[in-house]
């Protein structure tokens, strides 16, 4: 699915999804070891898509989220 960015157009899929992600990688010809952003609604999904979370990660979540901040 393409989606409107603040600059550009983007290509989206549901990153749980690993077939939708492949896609992802072969449309742009993306090489795979660059990883793809995952945006996550609150800081609750983090421990889904991440294995740890530095301590100084915190206030800045505190801080930015929602919003620009990219962990």
């Amino acid at each position: 699915m393409a989606v409107p960015t603040e600059t550009v157009y983007g290509l989206a899929a549901d990153a749980s999804q690993d077939q939708a992600v492949a896609k992802v990688f072969q449309t742009k010809g993306r090489p795979f070891g660059h990883p793809l952003i995952v945006h996550v609604p609150d800081p609750h999904w983090l421990a889904y898509w991440s294995y740890q979370i530095s301590p100084y990660a915190w206030p800045l979540i505190d801080a930015f989220w929602p919003g620009p901040l990219t962990l």
